[in-house]
């Protein structure tokens, strides 16, 4: 039996208790436990050196915990994004951390698309009744599909409809706080005529709305804050920036937090791979891949393309284009047929060096944060909504560290029934709430307690 058989073994009769709804660690007092694990770093680097990795440069992140929220660029403009980021803000304050590497973070080099759960972050609800409006077109998303976030320049014409979505949100909002009859008058005299890159009035209010219901809506939660916000926006924006650059421009003045780029210790994490035939070998054990298919290693921005792509190790080297095995797809946006290039090694290191890679794969990426002692916060109304990948880090570290991942999120937000009162949780007037400001500081409260 191979020392990480044994380690394998052994981590199957580990227990420390994580809510196992969602593997979350919850409460302060389950944090403290996961932390305090003396047996934890002894594993990871039993497990990154077969894995063919630098085990020092992991010992030297480690010294203290690390804290990150890190998710991609696009408008984390809700109440679920401003706890999470409070509980990180709060966790940063309240331990011995290291204060270089905690903090919240935007993945500037990720693939830019709106599937799956990414859909969230082309979408944008002002209150409650009234439509949901996507932030871009179907041509600019076909366009930019596959593109990294920092090689999405927004253009004018998708700057122009984000920001008369945030206008109409303005004026709408600000109108609320005159009489009814002004009320419906704005309404009426807003353009209902299509008008290119422009929001109409009718994409916003459903049609078959009750006005006045929306009106006293309005007024129940109207906050100046809002409206000042939504101005900003507007007047603070360069039609011209890149979309990562953008968002994070604006979550960052919103939240009142500063927003790094999770990229570079991303692309640290690729510096580190020691023996790359080894790292994917053992990957490949791990996680019961089909040898037969190649393994997705490390995900690289295209320097012809701007295209993000994965490189992939083929355990089949008489297959491959290349005596190292490795390889990524480049999608010709003409023929909407792949390519597929060959890549060494030492090109990828390269990349990683210049900062132009998106870092390891996703269950790699993952392990690998555990490893260097990240606790990864999470969104509590997401936290439920596990992809297969989310599944499949937390089975993998759990079979071979013995102790659950260390994500960390509220307990999931209670408000079930907006009223007019009480906006929904992702609606962009949610941020001003004071009831969500007290079910948040209610729940933060909880964490510590626990």
């Amino acid at each position: 039996m191979t020392p990480i058989d044994c380690l394998i073994k052994e981590g199957k009769r580990h227990s420390i208790t994580i809510d196992p709804v969602d593997h979350c660690i919850k409460t302060d007092s389950s944090l403290k436990a996961h932390i305090g694990d003396e047996q934890k770093h002894e594993k990871y680097d039993r497990v990154l050196a077969d894995m063919g990795m630098d085990i020092t440069f992991f010992k030297k992140l480690r010294e203290k915990p690390n804290f990150i929220f890190s998710t991609q660029p696009g408008p984390w403009l809700t109440a679920n994004f401003k706890a999470i980021v409070a509980l990180l803000n709060n966790l940063i304050e309240n331990y011995d951390c290291n204060r270089g590497l905690s903090g919240t973070y935007a993945l500037m080099n990720d693939r830019f698309t709106f599937t799956g759960l990414k859909k969230a972050f082309n979408e944008f609800t002002l209150a409650n009744g009234l439509k949901t409006l996507h932030l871009t077109e179907k041509r600019f998303i076909e366009h930019h599909e596959g593109l990294a976030y920092s090689n999405t320049i927004m253009e004018e014409k998708t700057t122009q409809r984000i920001l008369s979505i945030f206008n109409l949100g303005a004026e709408l909002t600000k109108a609320s706080q005159k009489s009814l009859h002004e009320f419906e008058d704005f309404i009426h005299h807003c353009p209902h005529d299509k008008k290119e890159n422009a929001i109409r009035i009718d994409d916003l209010i459903p049609h078959e709305i009750n006005v006045s219901k929306l009106y006293e809506s309005l007024r129940q939660i109207f906050t100046e804050k809002a409206v000042v916000d939504l101005e900003s926006i507007c007047k603070n924006s360069n039609p011209q920036e890149d979309w990562g650059k953008f968002w994070t421009t604006v979550n960052s003045k919103i939240l009142k937090t500063e927003i790094g780029k999770a990229d570079d210790l991303l692309n640290d994490f690729v510096l580190a791979v020691e023996d790359v035939e080894k790292l994917a070998d053992r990957l490949a054990s791990y996680t019961n891949h089909d040898r037969t298919k190649p393994i997705s290693l490390v995900n690289i921005i295209d320097s012809e393309s701007g295209q993000h792509a994965c490189v992939q190790y083929s355990f089949d080297k008489t297959s491959s284009a290349q005596e190292s095995g490795l390889s990524y797809n480049i999608r010709n946006h003409q023929t909407h047929s792949y390519e597929n290039k060959p890549i060494t090694w030492e090109k990828v290191r390269e990349m990683a060096k210049k900062r132009l890679t998106a870092g390891p794969s996703y269950t790699l990426k993952y392990f690998l944060r555990a490893a260097a002692n990240t606790y990864f916060l999470v969104d509590s109304t997401l936290s439920v909504k596990e992809t297969k990948h989310d599944a499949e880090i937390s089975i993998l570290h759990e079979k071979l560290i013995g102790i659950p991942y260390p994500w960390v999120s509220l307990r999931q937000n209670p408000n079930k029934s907006p009223s007019d009162e009480v906006p929904p949780i992702d609606t962009f007037i949610s941020l001003y709430s004071p009831h969500h400001h007290i079910e948040q500081n209610k729940a933060i409260a909880e964490f510590f307690a626990g």
